[in-house]
């Protein structure tokens, strides 16, 4: 999930700001929200809300980003469509299913025999990544169908994760980024933003790692770009 702070003033102990490892304060009710995928009203009587009706501070607390995106990109005359598919709390490993394992584990041989320091092959685990790309298909299918007169050519990935992964090596975080970048354009994705993760809580140095990764991964590609938050450098 992604947040946007009410007040940033109240969101953190004064005494702790500084430190690395501030612990939010109250973060349920001092963050905005706004619904993405459901404006029901009322599930019996199946009767909706407008969406532009919508208010952030009649909602349930909660966390967003998707619709702060679009109103910014709306602000500069364009228009998109989007789906927002999320999971919270884990790892990058979740999104994969077993081919992109093991090209993965490929990727981490070539790059051990080019290093002295060697990375460990992952498990080929099959994850959720089959039905996370079929949702992906599903939506570029539906878009192509309801928006048949506009054009659907610029399609872009925002890749918000990391906190799950604090602690892994930097070059392993950055191989994961590779392998599912490689992935995603073959589905037509045109360009990867990445929301820089933050130093999370008690994380501390434990995020830098991925950090430097999205960075150093965003740096090679000319069709991945880095994008930042407020408070990712607390």
């Amino acid at each position: 999930g992604e947040f946007s702070y009410i007040d940033c003033a109240l969101a953190y102990a004064k005494e702790n700001l500084f430190n690395g490892k501030s612990k939010l304060i109250d973060y349920g009710k001092n963050t905005y929200f706004c619904p993405s995928m459901c404006n029901i009203k009322d599930e019996q009587e199946k009767s909706v809300v407008e969406f532009s009706s919508f208010s952030e501070e009649t909602a349930t607390f909660g966390t967003s980003l998707a619709p702060f995106v679009v109103r910014e990109w709306e602000a500069c005359g364009r228009k998109c469509a989007y789906t927002h598919i999320a999971k919270g709390g884990v790892s990058i490993r979740y999104f994969f299913h077993q081919e992109m394992m093991e090209k993965l584990n490929d990727k981490i041989e070539k790059y051990n025999n080019n290093h002295t320091e060697k990375l460990p092959l992952e498990p080929l685990v099959e994850g959720a990544g089959r039905y996370f790309f079929e949702k992906i298909e599903d939506f570029f299918k539906d878009s192509a169908v309801q928006f048949s007169e506009d054009d659907l050519t610029e399609k872009c990935f925002f890749w918000l994760q990391g906190e799950s992964d604090a602690g892994f090596p930097k070059d392993l975080y950055k191989l994961y980024l590779e392998v599912l970048w490689e992935e995603l354009k073959t589905l037509g994705f045109t360009r990867f933003f990445c929301i820089r993760a933050p130093y999370w809580m008690d994380n501390g140095d434990r995020m830098a790692n991925i950090m430097q990764a999205q960075e150093a991964f965003c740096k090679e590609l000319p069709d991945a770009y880095m994008l930042t938050r407020v408070a990712s450098f607390m």
